[in-house]
């Protein structure tokens, strides 16, 4: 009898996490379709508090780290738990930031653009247009504007390091 109370308990707790997992995507699909039709405006959904180079890399480490999980896979569930474990998980060893840099930026990328990256991840033709699209295109995290030493605004992309040397900017 014992054994059969915890098959019990075993099947409803699995059922419940169906349940949980379904609700949540359909949350998430009406959510999209909301939002779709609507201009973004990317300055919109900047962070306060969370530096550009640093929002950047995030960016491109969580893309990174989710096309590796992926593993090419264009699963809704499967891209669902890649994007919802990305931040908590302990890998960001080996970026430009400290992990928990890394997290902290994760955490505010993964809060305002969590839907169009699964978007983009769904209807994905390729691995390697994906950072583009998100980090560049779409949400502009990696487009900064700065001055040059002559006073000229330029745009450079993040993934191009910058450093004071003198009082000029070398791009590395």
């Amino acid at each position: 009898q014992m054994c059969i109370r915890d098959r019990t308990r075993w099947v409803l707790m699995v059922l419940v996490l169906v349940w949980f997992f379904i609700s949540v995507s359909e949350q998430k699909k009406h959510s999209r379709q909301k939002r779709k039709g609507k201009a973004v405006n990317p300055s919109d959904r900047k962070p306060v508090g969370v530096e550009p180079e640093l929002f950047c890399k995030a960016c491109q480490a969580i893309v990174a780290e989710v096309l590796k999980d992926l593993r090419q896979s264009k699963k809704e569930s499967d891209i669902y738990i890649a994007t919802e474990m990305i931040c908590s998980r302990k890998n960001f060893q080996g970026y430009d930031f400290h992990p928990l840099q890394m997290r902290t930026g994760c955490e505010a990328f993964i809060e305002g653009w969590v839907d169009e990256l699964e978007t983009i991840l769904l209807e994905r033709q390729n691995d390697k247009e994906v950072e583009q699209k998100l980090c560049y295109t779409i949400t502009e995290a990696c487009i900064h504007h700065t001055e040059d030493s002559e006073g000229q605004h330029k745009t450079s992309k993040s993934h191009q390091k910058e450093r004071k040397n003198e009082g000029r900017t070398v791009i590395q």
